[in-house]
Order: C-alpha cells, then structure tokens, then sequence
C-alpha cells in the first residue's frame, strides 16, 4: 500500500548513486519502511540529546560499507568546519540510541541505505539531511541551509500543505481525512490542502511540471515514498515532511508550533 514514487512513474531527482543497503530489523507495520541492521557491536553510549543548544549532526553508517569509507573523511571535514556550530555525533554500528533516532526519523527520511546524516535542531526536529555519498561541497551547502532553516523556525509558518498519494489506494482518503481534521482541530483555516494525485501525472509535460514544482521548494532534500504530505510556507520552505502513514497526533508533533 505504501508506493515508491520512483517505481510508479520514476518523477524524482533526488536519489544518492552511491550508497551501501541494509538488511531491515526493525517495525513490525507493513506499512513502514523497517530500520537498517548492523550485525557488529554498538558502540559506546552517546549522547543523542545535547543539553545545549546547538543542533546535532548525526551520522549513520555501518562496518564494510564502501560508500561509507568514502564519507568518513568528508564528515571528519565537516566536524571540524562547523565546531562552533554543531555537535557532530556518529553510529558506526548498532546501538539503541541509533535505533531510537532512526525510530524518531522514520517518517521523514528513507533510512534503509547507508550512509546518510540528519541534521536536527535541539528539539529534535529536522533540519537537512543528506543520503549516500556526497561531497563536501554539497554536504555543507546542505548543513549551512539547515542551520539556516533553524534561526528562520520562528518567524516561518506554513502556508500550505501538499498532499501526495495514488488515489487507487484506499488509504489515501484515509490520510487525507487525517489531514482536514488536524487542520479543523487546529482551526488553522489559512492552511490550504493541495492533493496530487500520481495517477494524473503520467504524461511528460505533467512530469516536468511536478519535477519543476519540487525544485522549487527550499530545504527538500528528497521525497522516496508516497503517501507523503509537505509542509511549506507561502515562499515554498519546507517546513517538514512526513511520509508514507501518517496520523493526527504525528501531524501535530511535525509541524507543531509552526501554524
């Protein structure tokens, strides 16, 4: 039920060409992507939750992983260029603390290839992330606009929310619904609900012109499944993202504080 957008009408750009795939271990709903396996050791305990606030740059990777021994050094770079503003935390193998945060991002990120980063506010919430291999160029333009996103949180408000589905399934009215009623909940009638439905964009030129539309959005870094519903502002920020299933109560705990 849950649909990989790249395998219905192969739209998005956005796909790491050099990553590592993990065996899954973790959830038991079908309808959640399960969570990477290492069969090494875990690692010594780490702090997840710095007390101060800096963000934290969490990197995930794993032993015998090539596309990881090709990061390792770019995020050793990164640690060191962003000291000052940023603790940089790293899951070489299993740990529960790993577990518990790719728990956490389950619904934001796909989280079945490594390595992959995640760059997250004090509270938690997600600010960039970054998947497979990727030069340091292009790791720390991403870094510095989630640092970005950050000082902007508390004047930005969301504005609209799109909603992605391929409405032959029947949980998409399902989600939909979930959706309308946390935006009468919330009596937040200045979010408008934008409904794509995958089956109408099947010819070239509705491609380009949803292509087109997620290029312009600022701080996506990736849409790898559907049902997923966006967060953005009146500029197209991306606020935050949830994908594949959702509910009222994850809604809120997304985008709370920010309507």
């Amino acid at each position: 039920m849950i649909i990989s957008v790249y395998k219905i009408i192969k739209l998005l750009l956005f796909c790491a060409p050099f990553v590592c795939i993990l065996e899954n271990n973790h959830g038991k709903d079908p309808h959640i992507k399960s969570i990477p396996k290492s069969t090494s050791q875990s690692n010594p305990p780490q702090t997840v939750n710095p007390s101060n606030s800096m963000p934290s740059l969490y990197y995930f990777s794993s032993p015998g992983c090539p596309a990881c021994f090709a990061m390792d050094p770019v995020i050793q770079e990164a640690e060191k260029h962003y000291q000052d503003k940023l603790k940089t935390i790293k899951f070489l193998s299993n740990s529960t603390e790993r577990l518990g945060l790719l728990k956490r991002y389950t619904r934001n990120v796909d989280i079945r290839y490594v390595p992959f980063t995640i760059l997250a506010d004090v509270d938690g919430r997600l600010l960039s992330y970054s998947k497979g291999y990727v030069p340091s160029k292009m790791l720390f333009k991403q870094i510095d606009e989630g640092l970005e996103k950050r000082r902007k949180l508390p004047k930005l408000r969301i504005s609209k929310l799109m909603f992605v589905c391929h409405y032959d399934y029947a949980i998409c009215p399902k989600l939909e619904n979930e959706i309308q009623s946390w935006i009468q909940d919330k009596k937040i009638s200045q979010v408008t609900l934008e409904n794509i439905d995958i089956r109408n964009i099947q010819k070239p030129e509705d491609i380009k012109k949803f292509n087109s539309e997620l290029e312009k959005m600022k701080y996506l870094y990736g849409l790898d499944h559907i049902p997923a519903v966006i967060g953005l502002t009146d500029k197209s920020e991306v606020l935050g993202i949830l994908q594949t299933v959702f509910s009222e109560k994850s809604l809120e705990d997304e985008f709370k504080g920010l309507y």
